[in-house]
């Protein structure tokens, strides 16, 4: 009976301190983006989705040489579901006069906005952003196409 009693204790003690609460949320602002060198898209899947996705995320941007230069843009999204990633760069069509990005970094899709230079004016879009219903929208370092 002590050895019944023995178990269940360190049963009853292991279930308290065992259980952890853990805080799945990640505040953009305490987290900045430092892209070094080039972007890239790195796809492992069979799934024929990918296909669609590297067809419309990289549609020609109207540049005389497409030369990339560092900036900044507006992050709306970071999902590691395709069709969210492009229902939100299908919204953000209709709210920005910009360029729309889906840069896939595993094993995320991220929606992007715009080619800015100048770190203010990404920010007044950042804030447009927000009051259209992307609460979450921050400014990420990227690599820009040179306008």
């Amino acid at each position: 009976m002590r050895k019944i009693a023995i178990i269940l204790s360190v049963i009853i003690v292991n279930l308290l301190f065992s259980q952890v609460k853990q805080n799945e949320y990640i505040d953009p602002k305490d987290v900045r983006e430092e892209i070094k060198g080039l972007n890239y898209i790195e796809l492992n899947s069979n799934d024929d989705s990918i296909g669609s996705f590297v067809f419309d995320s990289t549609k020609n941007i109207e540049s005389e040489n497409n030369e990339k230069i560092n900036g900044y843009r507006v992050q709306l999204i970071s999902t590691e579901r395709i069709n969210k990633a492009e229902k939100i760069r299908d919204e953000a069509y209709d709210i920005f006069d910009q360029h729309i990005y889906i840069d896939f970094q595993t094993p995320y899709y991220k929606v992007r906005v715009g080619d800015f230079v100048d770190f203010k004016d990404c920010r007044q879009v950042e804030k447009i952003a927000k009051e259209n219903g992307f609460p979450n929208a921050w400014t990420v370092r990227s690599l820009v196409y040179k306008k």
